[in-house]
């Protein structure tokens, strides 16, 4: 558990931790000022946190987080309030409780999920909704980067939904079929399937986006890899070569693959923040 002292760093930026939980501010009406965490900008790796009213005054200009849930304590989490947290650009939400029966993993409250207009990058582990749960989420007018596992055989995406949408990752998925094309994520970017072993193909009208970068596959059935390499030689006698598609045998290959993405983008983050830096 982290000390109750980290309510007394008003000009704190950043926590980061590890499953741990943070205690709940100490004013109660005693007369105690709360002290406005205005700085604060990043809160990853709490567990089990809820989101009152005085919490969302403190932290209101909150713009990461990174929370995570136990079944205990899922009624009473205040999954409603991220809609209050009007400069939260990042949100990753990962349920404990996770198992691989669909029943033991859907619950009312997850269904009824309201996010800020402000997201950019949502990430939802260990929890399933049914697609139609989907249009909300595709309705956020900022986000650009989603990922998720969809529960459901079919997945139909809303039209006009998920317009500035750059990294779709769909992963540990019962999903057979995708019914999308080209003016369903027309800013798509990377496209990234793993562990969906029942996912039949992957439609050719995807291919189309003119944004698309990368297909990537990992875990998936022998057809949906054979559908994307149909994709890269239609794209190909189209006179489209940069669509790259990646395929990896084993989660461990995908993950060091990753690895060396986020290393890269880390030095660049770090070349970038070092030029900005003006020695004294």
């Amino acid at each position: 558990m982290l000390s109750s002292d980290i309510w007394k760093m008003p000009r704190l930026r950043h926590i980061w931790t590890w499953k741990c939980f943070l205690p709940y501010h100490s004013a109660t009406g005693n007369g105690e000022k709360i002290a406005l965490m205005e700085n604060l900008q990043t809160l990853k790796g709490v567990i089990d946190f809820k989101f009152t009213k005085k919490v969302l005054q403190i932290m209101r200009n909150l713009k990461k987080l990174k929370i995570g849930f136990g079944h205990s304590c899922l009624s009473s989490i205040c999954i409603d309030k991220f809609i209050h947290l009007h400069q939260l650009e990042d949100l990753n939400c990962f349920f404990q409780f996770y198992s691989y029966d669909p029943l033991l993993d859907r619950n009312p409250l997850l269904e009824n999920f309201h996010f800020p207009l402000t997201l950019k990058k949502l990430t939802l582990n260990g929890c399933r909704l049914s697609w139609k749960s989907m249009a909300n989420i595709g309705s956020l007018p900022n986000l650009e980067i989603f990922h998720y596992c969809i529960d459901g055989s079919v997945w139909e995406p809303t039209e006009g939904n998920f317009l500035q949408l750059k990294v779709l990752f769909l992963h540990k998925t019962d999903l057979q079929h995708l019914k999308a094309d080209e003016t369903n994520f027309p800013s798509l970017q990377h496209l990234t399937f793993r562990d969906c072993r029942k996912l039949v193909e992957i439609p050719s009208a995807i291919g189309d986006i003119p944004t698309l970068q990368v297909i990537e596959l990992s875990q998936c059935s022998t057809s949906a890899v054979n559908s994307v390499k149909l994709i890269q030689e239609e794209q190909r006698d189209l006179g489209n070569d940069q669509l790259q598609i990646i395929i990896h045998d084993t989660i461990w290959d995908m993950i060091d693959w990753h690895l060396t993405l986020q290393r890269t983008a880390y030095i660049d983050d770090v070349s970038h923040d070092d030029s900005d830096v003006n020695p004294t």
